[in-house]
C-alpha cells in the first residue's frame, strides 16, 4: 500500500523570511521585488506511514528523503528533502506562492503560503492514504451523436483495465438514438474500468447509476474529478475530456465549448471560460488531454493553467473515432511508463495519439502537448506583440492583413482559430519594424518553453509540420470581433482580461 498526503489536509510549518516587515500582523508590506527563502522538514509518522512538513525536526518520526518540494510558479525554484527530510529553498518572491510538494508513495500535493519576514505556523491536522501510482479520469460526456465511438472506446479501455498501480475510472452519459448496444441504456453511470476479452460489451464494474444527468454543467464535470480523486487517490492523475469540442469558435458562445449534452439542449456545453472552476480540483492534476476537436488554443491553455501541469491537445480537428484507448492506457500501465515523470508521460502521449492517428487516417491531424507553467510567460510575450503591432497598424494596415490572412488555419469551419507560431512567422515577413520582429522572436522564445511536443500532418504538404506550432490562437478581422455577440463572450476569458490581445483585435 501506497499513503499518500490530502490537498485539503496537508498543513506545514514553514521558515518563510526575508520580504520585508509589515505594520501589524494582518496587513504584510512585501517590498517590490523582494524574495524570501522557504524551508522545512519532510517526514513521516511511522505508524500509519503519513507524510507531514513542520519547522522544525521531530525526533520521534521518520524523516522523507528525496522528496521534491518546488514552487509552482516559479518550477525552477525546488530542493530535495536530505537525509534528514530537510529543504531549504531561496529566493521565493514574495506574495502568495503554491508550494507542490512529491515523492514516490505519496500524493502530488498543492500547499498554499504567504512568504513573508518571520515564521509561518498553520495547523498539522490528519492526513489520508491512498493506493496508486495514477488514477485516470475520463469523462465522457457522448449524450450526443458520437456515442457509438463512446461504446468503442470504452472497450478499447477494456483492453488494458485498472492495474495494481493504475485506476481507470469513467463517467458515461449516453442517449437515445444513436447506438442500441450494451443494453442500450440511457443514464449517466461511474465505472472501474476492468479488463476483458470482449471487444463489444461493457463488463467492468460499475459503481453508480446516476440518472439522467447534465454533462455539459461545468459542476458536474468538477463533481466527477473530486469523486475520482477520493474514490483512487493517487501520486499523480490525468483527466481525459470526451467529447465534442470547438476551442474558441468565431461563431457564438454556445460553440466555444467542450462537452455537449444534447438531452439538455442541442447546443448545451461547457463554455471555455468555465474550463478554469470545472477543474478546480482536491489534488494538483498533472495531465489534461482533450480527445476532441479544436482545443489547442491558446485561450484554453491560459484558462487552465492553473488547474493542471500539462495539456494534451489537437489544434485540427480530431477523427470522429479519437483515441485508441488500448494504446494509450498501456503507455501508463507499462512497467517502463510507471518510472516515468508527468511531463515525459505528457510527451509521450502526444506522440501515441498522433502516431495511431497517422496509421489510422489520411486527413489533416495535429497533437501537441503543452506546458501550462509556461504560459503566462507565453501571454506576457504576446501581449507586448500586441502592443506594438497596435501603435505601428496604422502604416502597415495592408500588411497586417496579409499577415492573418496567410496565416494556417485549422478546420474549413472556423477560419478564425490561426495557428500563433505560423501567425509570428507572417508578420515577421510582412512587418519590417525592428520591434516587431523583436517582439514576434520573443514570442516564438516563450513557445518553445511552452510547447514540450508538436506533431502534425497534412496530405500532401510536406512543410505543414513546420509551419506550425502546437497552438492556435483566434485571430478574426476586425469586422468580425466589434460584433458584440463575439467580443463580450471573449472578454469573460482569462486571456484577453490579462493581456493586450482583445485590444489589437478591435483595431488591427
Amino acid at each position: 500500500m501506497r499513503y499518500m498526503i490530502s490537498l485539503a489536509a496537508l498543513a506545514a510549518l514553514l521558515v518563510l523570511a526575508g520580504c520585508g516587515g509589515s505594520d501589524s500582523p494582518s496587513t504584510p508590506i512585501i517590498n517590490p521585488g523582494a524574495t524570501g527563502t522557504v524551508s522545512g522538514y519532510i517526514y513521516t509518522d511511522g505508524a500509519a506511514g503519513k507524510l507531514l512538513v513542520n519547522a522544525t525536526r521531530v525526533d520521534d518520526q521518520r524523516a522523507v528523503e528525496g522528496a521534491t518540494v518546488f514552487v509552482r510558479d516559479y518550477p525552477h525554484l525546488t530542493a530535495q528533502t536530505n537525509a534528514q527530510g530537510y529543504f531549504s529553498i531561496a529566493n521565493v518572491p514574495c506574495g502568495n506562492q503554491q508550494l507542490i510538494v512529491e515523492g514516490t508513495g505519496f500524493v502530488r500535493t498543492l500547499l498554499d503560503v504567504l512568504v513573508l519576514e518571520g515564521d509561518n505556523t498553520p495547523q498539522v491536522p490528519s492526513l489520508d492514504q491512498a493506493d496508486y501510482k495514477w488514477t485516470i479520469m475520463v469523462y465522457m460526456a457522448a449524450d450526443n451523436d458520437l456515442e457509438q465511438w463512446a461504446i468503442e472506446d470504452f472497450n478499447q479501455m477494456e483492453m488494458v483495465g485498472s492495474t495494481g498501480d493504475v485506476k481507470v475510472l469513467v463517467q458515461l452519459d449516453r442517449t437515445p438514438g444513436y447506438d442500441s448496444t450494451n443494453g442500450d441504456w440511457t443514464e449517466c453511470r461511474r465505472y472501474e474500468v476492468v479488463k476483458d476479452d470482449d471487444p463489444a460489451l461493457i463488463t467492468s464494474t460499475l459503481l453508480q447509476s446516476m440518472g439522467e444527468v447534465d454533462t455539459s454543467n461545468p459542476q458536474t464535470l468538477n463533481d466527477f474529478i473530486a469523486w475520482g480523486q477520493q474514490y483512487a487517490p493517487a501520486e499523480h492523475y490525468t483527466l481525459i475530456l470526451w467529447d465534442h469540442g470547438t476551442g474558441w469558435s468565431p461563431y457564438d458562445d454556445r460553440s466555444r465549448a467542450i462537452a455537449y449534452d444534447f438531452s439538455s439542449g442541442y447546443s448545451n456545453a461547457i463554455k471555455v471560460y468555465d474550463l478554469s472552476w470545472a477543474l478546480d480540483a482536491l489534488y494538483p492534476i498533472d495531465i489534461v488531454a482533450a480527445d476532441a476537436c479544436l482545443m489547442a488554443t491558446m485561450e484554453v491553455a491560459y484558462q487552465i493553467r492553473g488547474q493542471a501541469d500539462y495539456m494534451v491537445v489537437s489544434a485540427e480537428e480530431s477523427p470522429g473515432p479519437g483515441y485508441d484507448y488500448s494504446k494509450v492506457l498501456a503507455l501508463f500501465t507499462s512497467s517502463e511508463g510507471l518510472l516515468k515523470s508527468p511531463g515525459q508521460l505528457a510527451r509521450d502521449l502526444s506522440a501515441t495519439i498522433f502516431n495511431d492517428w497517422r496509421e489510422r487516417f489520411g486527413m489533416t491531424l495535429t497533437c501537441s502537448t503543452i506546458d501550462l507553467s509556461r504560459t503566462d510567460e507565453l501571454a506576457s510575450a504576446l501581449g507586448t506583440l500586441a502592443q506594438r503591432l497596435t501603435a505601428v497598424a496604422p502604416s502597415y494596415r495592408e500588411a497586417v492583413a496579409t499577415a492573418r490572412d496567410n496565416t494556417e488555419f485549422y478546420s474549413m469551419l472556423t477560419r478564425d482559430l490561426r495557428d500563433l507560431y505560423d501567425y509570428t512567422n507572417q508578420v515577421k515577413a510582412a512587418i519590417p519594424d525592428t520591434l516587431v520582429q523583436q517582439y514576434a522572436g520573443e514570442v516564438q522564445a516563450a513557445m518553445a518553453q511552452a510547447v514540450l511536443a508538436n506533431y502534425a500532418y497534412k496530405p500532401s504538404d510536406a512543410g505543414y509540420a513546420t509551419r506550425v506550432g502546437g497552438l492556435s490562437i483566434y485571430l478574426p478581422a476586425p469586422i468580425v470581433f466589434v460584433r458584440d455577440e463575439v467580443k463580450t463572450p471573449y472578454a469573460k476569458l482569462s486571456f484577453p482580461q490579462n493581456t493586450y490581445w482583445d485590444e489589437w483585435l478591435a483595431q488591427q
